[in-house]
């Protein structure tokens, strides 16, 4: 899967398949980053632009939570909320302001 065929699927939700099978990599050959920082656990976070399908979207690139089975942590990307560091856009996907949001108190 290449990062042209990631781009012309019009479906969001097999972009989205075909990003994680190939552990992001087409997606991080196209996308821009915007901001990086850390979650409340050391974990680090991106915010990237690309364009995809004929539009620019924002992603944010993050580190689950919780432990998958095997005790690793799996990689998500997300569809970026407005802000402009990871920080801002993960506490707007949960309608929280910024300055209010902190990882580690979630539930």
């Amino acid at each position: 899967i290449t990062a042209a065929t990631i781009m012309a699927e019009p479906n969001a939700e097999l972009r989205r398949i075909m990003c994680e099978v190939t552990a992001f990599e087409p997606i991080r050959s196209i996308a821009k980053v915007i901001s990086e920082d850390q979650d409340g656990n050391g974990h680090p976070r991106r915010l990237l632009r690309a364009n995809i399908a004929g539009g620019e979207i924002r992603i944010a690139e993050v580190v689950n939570g919780s432990l998958e089975p095997d005790g690793s942590r799996r990689r998500f990307l997300l569809g970026a909320m407005p802000g402009g560091t990871p920080h801002d856009v993960i506490a707007a996907s949960y309608g929280i302001a910024p300055k209010h949001y902190k990882e580690a108190v979630r539930t």
